[in-house]
């Protein structure tokens, strides 16, 4: 990623973040979107914030700690599926059990996601510790 996207996406994801406190505090019964806001843009901030420190990291630091943040993401989309799902009008936008399918398919694909990339720490399928084929 350039660094100039990688500053785009610190920067967008630092006004989500905001957006998502300034909900916290202003309407506390909107708490809960506040959350989901807060950890998804929060991963994303952080994905920009990885990009940026470039290869300073080692490439299985790198992937686990990417791993963490997709974790995070997922975490982020499960919540929004559990704000759909007790709040059916919270978002007030198409079928809340659109919101609750997207949260689901979220929390799949970025949290087991994750959770593959920090225990495999980056290498594909097939290849072990010291990097041979089996």
């Amino acid at each position: 990623m350039s660094r100039g996207r990688s500053i785009m996406l610190v920067v967008g994801g630092a006004i989500f973040v905001a957006l998502g406190v300034l909900i916290w505090v202003v309407d506390p019964s909107s708490r809960p979107v506040a959350v989901a806001a807060i950890l998804f843009f929060g991963a994303c901030l952080a994905v920009g914030l990885l990009e940026l420190l470039g290869g300073r990291l080692s490439p299985v630091a790198r992937a686990r700690v990417m791993g963490v943040i997709a974790m995070l993401m997922g975490v982020g989309c499960a919540a929004l599926g559990v704000v759909a799902w007790n709040d059916h009008n919270a978002f007030n936008r198409g079928p809340w059990q659109l919101s609750v399918g997207v949260g689901v398919v979220g929390l799949i694909f970025f949290g087991l996601g994750g959770l593959l990339l920090f225990i495999r720490g980056g290498r594909p399928f097939g290849v072990d510790r010291d990097g041979f084929r089996r």
